[in-house]
């Protein structure tokens, strides 16, 4: 195979992991440099959706009246613990791309991402990534009409910009894990969905297959982008350089892309963080066949913005968009208030059961939009997939690749 150079990948989530992956694959010495370990950020306590007929922005049109509703009624599926001016700013931004024409306009931005989500997972899995990608339909509950029909119209947006979206009204025995609150139940088909920890470890093991060099718990803290090389230093005081540079450092990107290019490198990324747990199944013969029907596929509660796959004998539920700093602390009373939302419409699994709570920060732009561009002649950025990292993280990778060749 040909040198292509080498390129140093900061951030080893699905996004790192897929672009060193392929551009070890496309003949680059690759060295990629994880703050923690790789493939347990944002990647690991997701629900592990690869849902390309799903992937939207956050921001459908009108959507700031009910944002504002839940923040003003103690809602989980939005927080903002400690105000500050950033976070309303960045609020306001979010609320003004609410419009139909800059909806679309994000949706179809993304489009090729999202026509490659499922061929990305083949393609990995040919190159060694040994994880199950399942398909399943998604099974939605709506607790009214009103709300089926609001979400079916944004599903035929997204049809509009090419994502092959299939959905059609399911009778309620097809979905015996709700409970009579929920009014309306869609099937969403060509859908699937991984393990998210067995899949970043199976990534892991090919990236250092294909003769990657992984520095895990190495933190960047400056750099340098030069005429013949960029550099960046760790916290350690070590000096790592290479003929490019790609960030994907999920939340923490703008802060990297400063400490070597200086404030005019940002690009809008900011920390949404969601929170997930582990709970069983319920225990007893009027729930078994909930919990039966519930090891099919993932479920998808709309208006409490809570999602449900099957995980480790029971379930993972995620859920809550909080804008808070990455790192800050996780709130403990955020898992309980997921479950005492999501609880009343469901059957046959027991939310108070809840193990492995997590908390994890997304990287969230305010257009809605991944950022996926070269800043310079040396540095490229690849984050901002919000909460879409794991479908779209595989395909970006594709994208990164593609992106270095051309320069």
């Amino acid at each position: 195979m040909v040198d292509a150079g080498s390129v140093l990948v900061v951030g080893a989530g699905i996004v790192g992991l897929s672009s060193a992956l392929h551009l070890a694959r496309s003949g680059y010495r690759v060295t990629v440099v994880e703050r923690g370990e790789a493939g347990r950020g944002a990647s690991w306590g997701n629900a592990g959706w690869i849902c390309p007929g799903l992937v939207a922005p956050l921001t459908p049109p009108g959507a700031w009246r009910s944002a504002v509703g839940g923040l003003l009624r103690g809602s989980p599926a939005l927080s903002v613990p400690r105000p500050t001016p950033g976070t309303g700013l960045l609020l306001t931004r979010l609320a003004l791309q609410m419009t139909e024409a800059r909806f679309h306009a994000a949706v179809q931005s993304t489009a090729p991402l999202v026509a490659r989500a499922l061929g990305a997972y083949d393609d990995l899995r040919a190159a060694g990534v040994d994880a199950p990608l399942r398909r399943a339909p998604i099974t939605v509950g709506c607790t009214s009409e009103a709300e089926a029909e609001a979400f079916a119209a944004e599903l035929a947006q997204l049809e509009e910009a090419g994502a092959e979206v299939s959905v059609e009204r399911a009778e309620p025995g097809e979905a015996p894990f709700f409970s009579d609150r929920i009014r309306a139940v869609l099937a969403v088909h060509g859908q699937a969905y991984v393990d998210p920890g067995r899949f970043g470890a199976a990534l892991r093991r090919a990236v250092l297959e294909h003769g990657v060099e992984l520095r895990e718990h190495t933190r960047v803290v400056s750099g340098h982008s030069g005429n013949r090389a960029v550099s960046v230093l760790t916290g350690a005081g070590e000096v790592l350089a290479a003929d490019r540079l790609v960030v994907c450092a999920g939340a923490w990107t703008d802060g990297i892309l400063t400490s070597i290019l200086g404030a005019r490198a940002r690009v809008g990324v900011h920390s949404g963080r969601g929170y997930s747990f582990s709970a069983a199944f319920a225990d007893g013969v009027d729930t078994a066949r909930a919990a039966h029907a519930l090891r099919a596929g993932p479920v998808y509660l709309p208006g409490e913005r809570t999602v449900l796959t099957p995980y480790g004998g029971g379930v993972r539920v995620a859920g809550t968009m909080e804008f808070a700093a990455p790192d800050a602390p996780a709130r403990r009373a955020a898992a309980s208030r997921i479950a005492a939302a999501a609880q009343p419409y469901l059957r046959g699994v027991d939310l108070s059961s809840r193990r492995d709570e997590w908390v994890g920060p997304r990287p969230v732009t305010a257009d809605g939009r991944p950022v996926i561009r070269r800043l310079d002649a040396r540095v490229a950025v690849a984050a901002g997939h919000g909460m879409w990292g794991m479908a779209l993280g595989p395909a970006t990778g594709e994208a990164v690749a593609a992106l270095l060749a051309r320069s």
